[in-house]
């Protein structure tokens, strides 16, 4: 599709060379940059995290960059407790950069994990929603510094061969 794409391009450019040489040089300075970014892989998307449950089982599974802790839990059967979440509030784009998104954040606090080794802290920030969740449906003693909401955190690169620690579950199921 992207060679079709450049091949597109190119008879573009070449085609109006005749009547209008200034707009084929834009053209070709277009195609020339857009030929030039690298198209990144699934496995350049795609970082390795181990989930291990509070009775000690371990399970690596690959995750895709821009997922959520939960949606990857999720896709491999890996139980982290239910999601409710009103969408992202905010997101930090850069150092000077925070995008405000306009969702409510976090509304439940059962999927509560806890992040541990590499990567685990270049995890997006805990918003305001998150704190509140975790100290309304957690005992204080159940909360640590890298606790986290699995449907709030969103993989990213730098968390390859991280650990997300599952602590035992609050009872969700009706009975």
């Amino acid at each position: 599709m992207l060679r079709s794409a450049a091949t597109k391009l190119q008879r573009m450019v070449t085609a109006p060379q005749r009547r209008h040489p200034h707009l084929s040089n834009t053209l070709a300075s277009s195609m020339r940059t857009f030929s030039a970014v690298p198209v990144p892989t699934v496995a350049d998307v795609t970082v390795n995290i181990t989930f291990v449950d509070f009775e000690g089982n371990r399970q690596t599974v690959p995750a895709r960059v821009g997922q959520t802790l939960h949606e990857v839990a999720e896709m491999y059967d890996i139980e982290v407790g239910p999601a409710s979440v009103g969408g992202v509030y905010q997101r930090v784009n850069s150092d000077t950069w925070t995008e405000t998104l306009f969702g409510e954040g976090a509304t439940s606090g059962y999927d509560h994990v806890m992040l541990v080794g590499k990567g685990a802290d270049s995890a997006n920030m805990k918003c305001a929603s998150e704190y509140e969740m975790l100290e309304d449906y957690w005992d204080s003693e159940d909360i640590a510094e890298n606790s986290r909401l699995a449907s709030m955190v969103e993989v990213n690169p730098a968390m390859e061969g991280m650990t997300v620690f599952i602590p035992d579950a609050l009872p969700w199921e009706a009975p």
